[in-house]
């Protein structure tokens, strides 16, 4: 078993080698100033906390999901440590918005092993926002993208989002009674016209949810 071990490693590192060199072509060629950046865009990552770390940061995060990976804790508990840290401010600090999107982008990119584009695109926007009794609330916009991640790690995203909030302190969503009975009527629309074959949950299930 020795030898075979030993190919093993000597092609990993022929790999590695051979990947480097044409980095450095790469990187003569975008010296030129000919293309609109100056360094290649995909920087090399060899494991989930480098990929975390490059796709969506914070600088320094890395090593924190590495010890943690080391502790053999749960993604998902994983991904849910790291979005409580970048609010705590241990990796810098940040406004409460800007830390807020960086947790959940961050949060998810662990969720999702920083392979897909969901992290990046499929959340387009968080934001603190102003219920109607001046409360403070976590607004999460997302994009089409998202569904790269995947139900599971999506609807878990709104989980981290609402843990999030709530380390911030911010009170929840008040919607008023309008706003209730429009989400009521649209799922009805979407039920009646689009997907009369999928499963419509009933008008209070939907008053619930909003509320």
């Amino acid at each position: 078993m020795t030898e075979p071990r030993g190919e093993m490693e000597r092609y990993f590192r022929s790999l590695g080698e051979r990947i480097e060199e044409i980095y450095e072509i790469a990187r003569r060629a975008r010296s030129l100033g000919m293309d609109p950046e100056f360094e290649p865009e995909i920087p090399r990552a060899g494991d989930l906390a480098s990929r975390v770390e490059q796709l969506v940061g914070p600088k320094g995060v890395a090593e924190a999901i590495r010890e943690m990976e080391g502790k053999n804790m749960e993604r998902e508990e994983l991904a849910i440590k790291i979005a409580e840290m970048i609010i705590d401010g241990r990796f810098g600090r940040f406004d409460e918005e800007r830390a807020a999107e960086q947790a959940l982008r961050t949060a998810l990119a662990i969720i999702t092993e920083g392979v897909v584009v969901a992290p990046l695109e499929g959340i387009t926007k968080v934001e603190i926002k102003k219920n109607k009794d001046g409360t403070s609330y976590l607004s999460i916009s997302f994009a089409s993208p998202i569904r790269a991640a995947g139900g599971t790690a999506a609807a878990l995203s709104v989980l981290i989002g609402d843990f999030v909030r709530r380390k911030l302190f911010l009170s929840h969503y008040k919607p008023t009674p309008d706003q209730i009975e429009r989400f009521v009527e649209e799922v009805e629309i979407y039920g009646t016209a689009v997907a009369h074959e999928q499963y419509k949950p009933p008008a209070e299930h939907i008053r619930l949810a909003i509320q």
